[in-house]
């Protein structure tokens, strides 16, 4: 087990990062997605201060929305009318139908959509936008496909993920115990400084 974080000063460090009138640029043509690697044994206080970080910021101009990925895969499958079929029948149901179903049901570009349209309903281009709900939201998305997926999204706003587990800046593990090859494009924000 890895030594326990200060979960505090770890939200107050991005809040700094963040806010700063610098975040996100000098990217050198590199896209403005970061990830915040966080450690899922803490996740419960990683929950709390979510909301005080969306506040803050929003609080000092940096417009920022969060984008929870469980909830919006629940509401994809609820509108498509499978959620309690899901649920219902989940015990009896083949484990490679099911992820076969969520995946088509759950398919990247609708999922992208999604985004767009939340964001959209805003009625801001927010500066911000945080993803959360990574480790609830997993197997039904994976965060390998947002981050893969969200290029044609980015321009003025920062992608922000926030991950339980750790980032490599080129593996994801998520929960430090299931590995991806990918590469990513993204940003450690461990390893972004903050403006002084």
């Amino acid at each position: 087990m890895r030594k326990k974080v200060n979960i505090g000063q770890l939200f107050e460090e991005t809040f700094l990062k963040l806010s700063s009138s610098t975040f996100g640029e000098g990217l050198g043509g590199e896209l403005p997605i970061y990830i915040q690697p966080v450690p899922i044994e803490q996740y419960d206080e990683v929950e709390v201060q979510i909301p005080f970080l969306i506040k803050r910021l929003n609080e000092v101009n940096k417009s920022t929305i969060e984008i929870n990925l469980y909830n919006l895969c629940i509401e994809m499958l609820r509108e498509s009318d499978t959620l309690d079929i899901i649920l219902e029948s989940e015990k009896e149901i083949d484990h490679q139908i099911l992820v076969e179903t969520l995946d088509s049901i759950l398919n990247i570009d609708d999922v992208i959509q999604k985004i767009v349209n939340q964001i959209e309903a805003s009625n801001q281009v927010p500066s911000i936008v945080l993803f959360t709900g990574v480790g609830n939201a997993y197997p039904m998305l994976r965060s390998h496909s947002i981050l893969n997926n969200i290029h044609g999204l980015a321009g003025d706003i920062r992608f922000v993920l926030i991950f339980p587990g750790s980032y490599n800046n080129q593996q994801l593990s998520l929960f430090d115990c299931i590995h991806d090859e990918n590469y990513y494009r993204a940003h450690n924000l461990n390893n972004v400084t903050r403006e002084i």
